[in-house]
Formats: structure tokens, C-alpha cells, sequence
């Protein structure tokens, strides 16, 4: 089967991923988040209507930022296709970036249930995460991703967040050869990690010898 990674710059890409992300993504997403009050919760169920879309993410007025392990496993476990929000990507990386949930969406994406994630999803994709500044208040830095898109870096928000000369940097810092910028209109549609398709707009591609 097919696998189908969607990478999204930022949120004006929904109208454009929208179509294309319907005729792939089945009955049930599960939309990884980082709260259950989504800010986005309503606007992701009007575009896909008449799917069933289940959102995974730490109950807040629990009073805990825990995430239900169990809860959580078997939502993506039951999905036809996963979907990461946009956010805080160190929070996102911590939540789903490591420990059995990172194996388990790697597992579900492998077996061809579609992936999409904008902003902190997508850098969540690939093979080492980028934990951009912008977030947190600190310098830029990695992690590892999810590994889904390996041999590869990704910038999103691409212009207003330092464009090519910092992909660049990131490309020539982590020794790696090829790196894609996304403009919050853009996403980026991969089929067995092949080169993609664009929708919203053009993507910028870095190519280093």
C-alpha cells in the first residue's frame, strides 16, 4: 500500500490540502493535538465534514498535562488516517516524538495510513525534528522525529522564519543534504517518500553536494 505524508507550512494550506488529503484519508482521523480544546477543533470538522474526527490530546482540566497512553494508542490505532496540529513543537515532540506512541504512528504510517502534520506536525515528521526558537525563546535545536521522511529538513513559516539562509545553516549544522521551505500556504505531498507534489504554492528546495 502506498504511503502518503502531507506536509503542511502553516494553516493557510488547509483550503488547498483539503481535497487531495479527502480522497486518501478514510472514515476516522485522529487529529494529534496538544489540548483537547483545539483551537482549530471546529474549522478541521467543517472542512472534513462527514468524517469522524477524534482528537487525541491531554485533558487540561484534569489538571494534569499527562497524556491517557491507553486512550491515546488505541485512537491512532482505529484511525484510517493521523493528523498532527500545529503548536508548541517541543510540547508536540515530547507528546508523541518518543516513547510507544512514537512507534505506534511510525507502525500505522509504514502500513499506509496517511500522515499530515502543519507547522509543529510536519517538522514532527521527519527524521530529525526541528524544535524552532520561535517556540520557546531559545536558540533553535533538534530532536528525533518520527523519521517518516529520512535524510531530509524541513522549514515551515518559511518566510517569515529565516527563509533560505536558515535552512541553510540547519542543512550545512546537521550534515544533511537536502531541505525543503514551506510558506504557511504550501504543503507537500509525498508517496513513498518520492519526490512530492506541492499544493498552494511552491515549495522552496535546498539540494547540497
Amino acid at each position: 500500500m502506498t504511503r502518503q505524508l502531507f506536509l503542511l507550512g502553516g494553516m493557510s494550506a488547509l483550503d488547498a490540502f483539503t481535497p487531495p488529503w479527502l480522497k486518501v484519508c478514510g472514515e476516522r482521523v485522529a487529529v494529534l493535538s496538544y489540548a483537547l480544546s483545539e483551537k482549530h477543533a471546529a474549522l478541521y470538522r467543517d472542512l472534513w465534514a462527514g468524517r469522524q474526527v477524534e482528537f487525541v490530546a491531554p485533558d487540561e482540566e484534569s489538571g494534569t498535562l499527562d497524556l491517557d497512553l491507553d486512550w491515546a494508542a488505541a485512537a491512532i490505532a482505529g484511525a484510517s488516517a493521523i493528523f498532527v496540529a500545529g503548536g508548541d513543537t517541543s510540547r508536540y515532540h515530547d507528546l508523541y516524538g518518543t516513547g510507544p506512541l512514537r512507534e505506534l504512528i511510525c507502525t500505522r504510517y509504514r502500513s499506509g495510513v496517511p500522515y499530515a502534520g502543519v507547522s509543529a506536525g510536519a517538522l514532527l515528521a521527519l527524521e530529525q525534528c526541528l524544535i524552532p526558537g520561535q517556540d520557546s525563546g531559545v536558540p533553535d535545536r533538534f530532536g528525533p522525529g518520527l523519521g517518516l521522511l529520512p535524510g531530509t529538513l524541513l522549514g515551515v513559516h518559511f518566510a517569515e522564519w529565516g527563509g533560505a539562509a536558515t535552512l541553510h545553516r540547519h542543512l550545512r549544522a546537521r550534515h544533511m543534504a537536502t531541505g525543503w521551505g514551506l510558506d504557511d500556504c504550501v504543503t507537500l505531498h509525498f508517496r513513498d517518500e518520492a519526490e512530492p507534489v506541492s499544493y498552494g504554492g511552491s515549495a522552496f528546495l535546498i539540494r547540497l553536494s
